[in-house]
C-alpha cells in the first residue's frame, strides 16, 4: 500500500503528511494543484480536443464526433457532482468570497 501511495505522491496526484494526532500514521489527500489541472482539462473545448486528438481537417466529421461525444457525456454524467467537483466548487466559492 505504501508503495502505491508513494507513486501517487511522486506523480503529484496526492500529498502526504504525518498525522499530528498519531505520528505513526500518514494522512493522504488529493493534491489541490492536480485537482485544478483536472478541472481545467475537464472544461476544455470538445471541438479543440477532438481536432488535436484526431488531426481532423474535415470539420463536418469533427462536428459529428463532437456532438456524439457530447451526447454520450450528457448521458453518462451523474446528475450530482462527484467528490472532486464538489471540492473544487467549494474552493471556488471560498476563493470568490475573499
Amino acid at each position: 500500500m505504501s508503495e502505491s501511495i508513494a507513486r501517487l505522491r511522486d506523480d503529484g496526484l496526492v500529498v502526504t503528511e504525518v498525522d499530528p494526532a498519531d505520528r505513526r500514521r500518514t494522512l493522504v489527500r488529493p493534491n489541490p494543484e492536480h485537482l485544478q489541472r483536472v478541472a481545467r482539462k475537464g472544461t476544455a473545448s470538445v471541438d479543440a480536443a477532438l481536432a488535436e486528438a484526431f488531426d481532423e481537417s474535415d470539420t463536418a466529421k469533427a462536428e459529428v464526433l463532437a456532438n456524439t461525444l457530447s451526447e454520450m457525456a450528457r448521458r453518462l454524467l451523474p446528475s450530482q457532482p462527484g467528490p472532486i467537483r464538489r471540492q473544487l466548487q467549494q474552493e471556488q466559492t471560498v476563493s470568490d468570497k475573499t
